[in-house]
C-alpha cells in the first residue's frame, strides 16, 4: 500500500478500513451466525395470529373456549407483543396431530414459556407479573370452569331468592 490522505499506512487512525475480501469474510460471518437469507425471511414472514386462530390455540391449550367471545380479544390484546411467536405455537399444534408430541415439539422451538404464561392468564384471567400485571378478567376465568362446583363469588345463577329454598334431595 502506498502513502494516502489518511495516511502512510492508508487507514487513519480509529477508523476502520476493509478491502473487498474482508468485508466478504465479515458477511460471510455474520450470516453463519444469523442464518441463511432465505432462513431471516422465513422468521420475519412470520405474522402475527388471528382471533380465530388465538381462539384454537387457547382451546387446544387449556382445554376450554370462553364464555365470553370479548375476551379473546382482550386477551389478544394483552399478548400483542408476542402475537407472532403464537402464531408460530399455534401451526406448532396444527401440524402436530397427537397432543402427546405437542410438549417437546413446544420445547424444542422454545415457546413452553409462553405457553405456559398464557394458559395461566387464562386459567386466571390476569396477564404480566409484578408491577405489570393487569386483569382481564375474573367473572370468565378458566378456573371457574375447571372447579365446576363453584362460581367467582358475586356471580348468581339462579333467581333472586334462591338461596332460602330448601335444596333438592336429602339435605
Amino acid at each position: 500500500m502506498g502513502s494516502t490522505a489518511d495516511g502512510p499506512q492508508g487507514r487513519s487512525a480509529g477508523r476502520i478500513a476493509m478491502n473487498r475480501r474482508e468485508l466478504l469474510a465479515v458477511a460471510g460471518a455474520v450470516l453463519a451466525v444469523l442464518g441463511t437469507p432465505a432462513r431471516v425471511a422465513r422468521a420475519s414472514a412470520l405474522t402475527p395470529i388471528s382471533t380465530q386462530a388465538f381462539h384454537d390455540l387457547t382451546l387446544a391449550l387449556t382445554g376450554y373456549a370462553p364464555r365470553d367471545p370479548s375476551m379473546v380479544g382482550a386477551f389478544h390484546d394483552a399478548f400483542s407483543p408476542e402475537l407472532a411467536q403464537l402464531e408460530q405455537l399455534y401451526r406448532i399444534l396444527v401440524s402436530e396431530p397427537e397432543r402427546e408430541d405437542w410438549p417437546k415439539a413446544i420445547g424444542d422451538a422454545g415457546l413452553e414459556t409462553l405457553a405456559e404464561q398464557l394458559i395461566a392468564a387464562w386459567y386466571t384471567g390476569i396477564v404480566g407479573e409484578g408491577d405489570a400485571a393487569r386483569v382481564i378478567t375474573y367473572i370468565d376465568a378458566f378456573v371457574w370452569y375447571a372447579v365446576g362446583y363453584t362460581k367467582p363469588p358475586s356471580t348468581c345463577d339462579t333467581d333472586f331468592g334462591a338461596w332460602a329454598r330448601r335444596p333438592p334431595g336429602d339435605f
